[in-house]
C-alpha cells in the first residue's frame, strides 16, 4: 500500500512538473525593440511651419545588440531619421518622422516601417497623423494682385562708352505674359 502511495505521488509530481515546463515561456535570446508609443497625432498644424517632426524613442529590452536595418515611409512627404549606431541590451534609440506640410492641406495619416534584427518584432509600424490648415489671410491686409510675368530676352543691356553727339541703340525683346496691357514710355535722362 505504501508503495502504491509512493508511486502515485511520484507520478503526480512528474505530471505537474511537465505541465509547468510546457506553460513557462522562455525569454527570447536576442535583441528586442520596444517603443514608448507607436502613434502620434500632431492635431491641427499650420501649413506655414513647412515641417512637423516627431521622435519615437525605443529601448532594446533583449540580451543582444540591436541594429536598425532599414526605415521606410509610406510616401515621399515623410522623411525618416534613426539611430544608426548599434543599441546594446538596455540601450535606447529613436526613430524620427518629419512630415512636409507645404501644399498638403487637409487630413493626413502616414506610416513608417522599421526593420531591425529584433527576435519577436523584426518589423514595427509607426504612424503619424494630423490636419494641415491653410493660414487665414488678414482681411485688413492690402491685396497683392497676381499680375503674371514679364519676360526679357536679355537680363541687361550694356552700352559701351558713349561720347557726346553719338547715338547707340540696342534691342531687347519684352514679352508680356500677363492678362493686362503694358505701356512703356520712353524716358530721357
Amino acid at each position: 500500500m505504501q508503495l502504491r502511495f509512493l508511486l502515485s505521488f511520484v507520478m503526480a509530481s512528474l505530471i505537474s512538473a511537465n505541465a509547468l515546463a510546457q506553460t513557462a515561456t522562455p525569454k527570447p535570446k536576442g535583441p528586442e525593440i520596444v517603443f514608448d508609443h507607436t502613434i502620434h497625432n500632431f492635431g491641427k498644424i499650420a501649413e506655414s511651419i513647412k515641417f512637423a517632426s516627431h521622435r519615437y524613442p525605443f529601448t532594446n529590452t533583449g540580451n543582444k545588440t540591436l541594429f536598425i536595418q532599414q526605415v521606410h515611409t509610406s510616401c515621399g512627404c515623410t522623411t525618416p531619421d534613426w539611430t544608426r549606431d548599434s543599441i546594446p541590451p538596455g540601450g535606447k534609440g529613436f526613430i524620427e518622422a518629419r512630415y512636409e506640410t507645404t501644399n498638403r492641406i487637409g487630413d493626413f495619416k502616414k506610416s513608417i516601417s522599421v526593420y531591425s534584427n529584433a527576435v519577436t518584432a523584426p518589423l514595427v509600424h509607426l504612424d503619424i497623423e494630423g490636419e494641415v490648415l491653410k493660414e487665414e489671410i488678414d482681411p485688413n491686409a492690402a491685396p497683392i494682385p497676381d499680375m503674371g510675368q514679364m519676360a526679357f530676352s536679355a537680363p541687361s543691356i550694356t552700352f559701351n562708352p558713349l561720347f557726346d553727339n553719338q547715338i547707340d541703340s540696342q534691342t531687347i525683346r519684352i514679352t508680356n505674359q500677363t492678362p493686362y496691357t503694358a505701356n512703356f514710355n520712353p524716358t530721357i535722362l
